[in-house]
């Protein structure tokens, strides 16, 4: 019961800072008109997000149920359900972004396309 609360705590975690870092994302490159994605910014992203959901993991097993055992398997194992979080909310991320985009821009900056999904939510 112990583990299955602390792994609720931390997926939860995980998904909060993923869909907040990924929706900051979306709106940096937005600001900024980035084409392409920056791989360093991913690799921060999910190092920030490694580092919240240990540290949540660590204040579940060790302050409240006095459980120290095997933290660097623990590690491993939030590592890799941050990497997967991260990889599919990356994927839905985009795919909505490319959905919900307001207009299409030529390479002189005149608008092509309005989208109409776009305009009947107006």
């Amino acid at each position: 019961m112990n583990f299955v609360l602390t792994y609720m705590v931390t997926v939860f975690v995980i998904a909060v800072f993923v869909f907040l870092l990924l929706f900051y994302n979306i709106e940096r490159k937005r600001k900024f008109e980035e084409k392409n994605a920056i791989v360093s910014f991913h690799i921060l992203n999910v190092f920030f997000i490694l580092i919240t959901s240990s540290a949540a993991h660590v204040v579940m097993t060790i302050y409240i149920f006095g459980d120290a055992s095997k933290i660097i398997l623990q590690v491993a194992v939030l590592f890799f359900t941050t990497l997967s979080f991260y990889l599919l909310g990356n994927i839905v991320f985009e795919h909505y972004k490319f959905i919900l985009k307001k207009y299409v821009k030529s390479g002189n900056g005149k608008v092509l396309v309005l989208n109409k999904a776009f305009l009947k939510r107006k």
